[in-house]
């Protein structure tokens, strides 16, 4: 399935001129959208319209610290996010300084590093 690039821009709160399709995976009823974080790692994200914030899972931070696209003084303090329920939870927040979708990039994007069971909460 493809879709255009507008709605996603749109989800992130951006606007753009142009268009280009990204083809999504369907997995387990959830919509996901290949993303490339700070030129260094290629992760599927779930495509949820409803979210305010980008939820990183706590096994692919590491991997994002691994591969040192991710580094100390990326770290911003701590935060919460709210899943789908209501239920909030504490973070530790930091910034990605590059999220790409296709073509396109979104420059320093907050993001929450949360644990495995709360993104369940997400779906």
């Amino acid at each position: 399935m493809r879709i255009v690039w507008l709605s996603i821009l749109l989800l992130l709160g951006m606007a753009s001129a142009s268009s280009e399709q990204i083809p999504l995976e369907r997995e387990h009823g959830i919509y996901m959208v290949p993303v490339r974080i700070n030129q260094a790692v290629n992760i599927p994200f779930i495509l949820d319209s409803g979210a305010a914030e980008v939820a990183i899972p706590a096994d692919v931070f590491m991997t994002l610290m691994r591969s040192h696209s991710v580094r100390d003084s990326d770290f911003i303090g701590e935060g919460v996010f709210i899943t789908a329920d209501g239920t909030k939870h504490k973070s530790q927040q930091f910034m990605l300084r590059e999220v790409q979708v296709g073509t396109h990039i979104i420059r320093d994007v907050v993001a929450n590093v949360v644990a495995q069971r709360s993104l369940l909460r997400l779906r």
